[in-house]
């Protein structure tokens, strides 16, 4: 059973991501599922609010298993710094670390120019926060980018793989592995 509220909810929370009747029944689905796991007769807005940082959370995961080698190395790159509270930091720093860590691994490497496609990739897929910041009187935009919080941290995510060589399968084994490839 649905109360009241769950269909206007569940319509305006797809209606703001995507737009898609799709997601608005990926929510609904995963609402009906939170309720019966959590012994509920009815699915409330809470379960829709659940549902829908499940689903935001799924798809990060997914986005993060799909990845390529090189966008694994610039997350690889990006969580150093935030590790070392560097972050939000520009893409050339991120750049620095990248080199490192491929060179570590044996790993081709790619210009900046294409790394900074891997940084908006990770932006685009919800891993990563990319802000557009001007740089003053030296120069004119430049971007940042930090881990994003939500829906998932890269750090909690339970298996990174940055390619064959290294395999990562726990947040305290990646931190560790991150700070090794870095030198720190």
């Amino acid at each position: 059973m649905l109360t009241d509220d769950v269909i206007p909810l569940i319509a305006a929370l797809s209606a703001q991501d995507t737009g898609d009747a799709r997601q608005a029944i990926k929510y609904l689905r995963k609402a009906g599922e939170l309720a019966d796991k959590h012994g509920d007769d009815w699915v409330g807005a809470e379960h829709a609010r659940e549902a829908q940082a499940l689903v935001e959370r799924e798809a990060v995961v997914e986005a993060m298993r799909e990845m390529t080698t090189q966008a694994h190395l610039a997350l690889a790159a990006l969580t150093a710094l935030e590790l070392s509270g560097d972050a939000p930091v520009r893409a050339k720093p991120i750049y620095g670390v990248y080199k490192s860590v491929a060179s570590r691994i044996d790993a081709d490497k790619l210009g900046q120019r294409r790394f900074k496609d891997h940084l908006r990739e990770l932006d685009m897929q919800g891993i990563a926060d990319g802000e557009k910041v001007t740089a003053g009187s030296i120069g004119g935009p430049a971007w940042e980018y930090q881990l994003r919080s939500t829906p998932i941290s890269p750090l909690k995510f339970s298996r990174i793989r940055l390619d064959s060589q290294i395999s990562i399968s726990s947040e305290s084994v990646l931190i560790d592995r991150v700070r090794s490839l870095v030198g720190e």
